[in-house]
């Protein structure tokens, strides 16, 4: 997973991250989200979260106020990954989080500690929810033997 992805691909997910950057009071975010969720829909995984990585790294870029993108990828995290517990679903979060980690240090780009813990916080809520999941997996099926 990488954020370089083809330029075609590019203007829906570069008109969400304009759109958060002209939103200063907050109100648009879920209006962002829907943006994002449209540009991925019918995108096989390894296109979606390509795309993902693509527009969650500009926003953590361009914006500002990064709680404020922070706040605007736990949105589409939940709805798209969080709220349809799967196994799969965890891990492709967890490899999306832990891939642009990797990007932001070995790329350096401006904000990097700040951009990191965020990263680091989201892939703690993606752990805990995926602990919960295994725990509730181990009540319906039983643990290992």
């Amino acid at each position: 997973m990488m954020p370089y992805i083809k330029k075609e691909l590019r203007p829906i997910f570069d008109f969400a991250v304009h759109s958060a950057q002209m939103d200063y009071v907050g109100y648009v975010a879920n209006i962002t989200v829907e943006c994002i969720k449209f540009g991925i829909k019918d995108m096989s995984p390894e296109d979606m979260d390509g795309c993902l990585n693509y527009v969650f790294t500009q926003l953590l870029r361009k914006l500002e106020n990064l709680t404020y993108a922070k706040i605007i990828m736990s949105i589409t995290l939940n709805d798209l990954f969080w709220m349809k517990p799967k196994y799969f679903r965890y891990e492709r979060v967890k490899g999306l989080l832990g891939c642009m980690i990797d990007e932001y240090r070995r790329r350096a780009w401006r904000r990097q500690r700040k951009v990191v813990r965020i990263l680091k916080k989201l892939l703690e809520t993606n752990a805990y929810k995926l602990s919960v999941y295994e725990e509730d997996k181990i009540k319906e099926n039983g643990d290992l033997q």
